[in-house]
């Protein structure tokens, strides 16, 4: 899936324990009329994909919605819902992340 919009705000890191660690940002996306706010995760190694991008910045991101069971204070069963970028370019850019591909290119 893909969403676009602009960055409102990027979280700090957080370390959920020692084998995982997430960063989260709001993006600002238009639905019709209406202004959205977003929270998209970025977790372990796609953190980095973060470092060039500041609030403000225009940009599309691949998803995945990841879902998970668990019991809640009450024991009952329960779920929570995350939306997971797995890639995150500027609007406009199309980033190649391979360099076997970029030194294949004609010029």
């Amino acid at each position: 899936m893909e969403v676009q919009g602009t960055i409102y705000a990027i979280g700090p890191v957080q370390e959920v324990s020692e084998k995982f660690r997430k960063q989260e940002i709001i993006l600002e996306t238009l639905n019709g009329e209406y202004t959205q706010h977003i929270k998209l995760q970025f977790a372990q190694k796609k953190i980095d994909l973060l470092q060039s991008f500041a609030p403000g910045s225009e940009v599309v991101c691949q998803i995945n919605i990841a879902g998970k069971l668990y019991k809640n204070k009450e024991g009952k069963e329960d779920s929570f819902t995350n939306i997971v970028c797995w890639k995150i370019n500027e609007v406009g850019t199309n980033v190649i992340t391979n360099d076997a591909e970029s030194d294949s290119l004609p010029f």
